[in-house]
């Protein structure tokens, strides 16, 4: 029966990494996986009547090719790339935009052993964003993300060192997303800003509105404010997952040229709408 090993699961998210960072990952877990390597190759006993220099070369060739961190990196445009060392992070032929990028160790000693290590790990940062208009999912659900690190291990070192290597550049890369990916954040919102808002833009329009069906009856009245709370309710949706679109829960710096463009875009509208009420409120002050 094969053994079973614990293993541990850490999610990744609200943090904002560079191509360098990711570079720098990849070097810490390379440097644990050529140790963890240089471990087991120690263990290995020569076969009956192997030469000496067979044996040494059989181990030399299996540490190079067993002891590998392997790399896929995923663009936004549907294209793979693969590879085992750093260079591949620089790579000109890399998609402008990365979804993905996933490493590990299981693939190549499981080329070699045809079984997967006892120790290995999974690292998945994903990079994609939310729909920004996505009407098939509850809004009120956290934002989807699959970034995360797995680790096997039997012993508790390889454990703690291989989460060190991970987590240690991405704690130091954190953001303060985090509020509005978690589920039930546009529910928060709606009661803080949503609504409050749609009081604010009725009050505001009521007297072009009283103007406009002086003559009509209190129904259209009433049709009238109820139309304009359901639009800026509406906006107010389509600003919150414009934000879950441009400030996404894991970001690649420099992965998309037009984001700066956005959120310029995004705070125009956010410092347009607070100034408005602020001079209102200095008004009735």
């Amino acid at each position: 029966m094969a053994r079973v090993f614990p293993s541990k699961t850490t999610p990744i998210s609200c943090a904002k990494l560079s191509i360098e960072d990711v570079a720098k990952i990849f070097r810490r877990l390379e440097k644990s996986v050529l140790e963890q390597g240089d471990l087991e190759i120690s263990e290995l006993l020569p076969q009956e009547n192997e030469p000496s220099a067979e044996f040494e070369e059989r181990k030399q060739k299996i540490k190079e090719s067993a002891f590998r961190v392997t790399v896929t990196i995923n663009g936004s445009d549907g294209s793979s790339f693969f590879g085992d060392n750093e260079a591949l992070f620089y790579s000109e032929s890399l998609p402008d935009e990365i979804s993905m990028v996933y490493m590990t160790n299981k693939t190549a000693y499981n080329g070699v052993a045809r079984i997967d290590p006892n120790n290995g790990f999974e690292l998945t940062l994903d990079f994609s964003k939310p729909p920004l208009l996505d009407f098939r999912n509850s809004i009120s659900s956290p934002t989807g993300n699959v970034s995360g690190l797995r680790i096997t291990g039997d012993r508790d070192s390889w454990v703690a060192t291989i989460h060190s290597a991970v987590m240690d550049i991405v704690d130091l890369r954190r953001t303060r997303r985090r509020l509005i990916h978690i589920g039930a954040a546009y529910d928060i919102g709606l009661a803080v800003i949503g609504f409050p808002l749609g009081f604010y833009f009725c009050r505001h329009s009521s007297p072009l509105i009283e103007k406009l069906f002086a003559e009509s009856s209190v129904f259209l009245t009433s049709a009238a404010y109820f139309y304009l709370m359901l639009l800026t309710l509406w906006i107010h949706r389509v600003m919150f997952e414009y934000a879950r679109w441009i400030f996404p829960t894991l970001e690649l710096e420099k992965n998309n040229s037009n984001i700066v463009f956005h959120r310029g875009f995004w705070w125009t509208i956010i410092v347009s709408v607070l100034g408005s009420i602020a001079y209102d409120l200095k008004a009735l002050i």
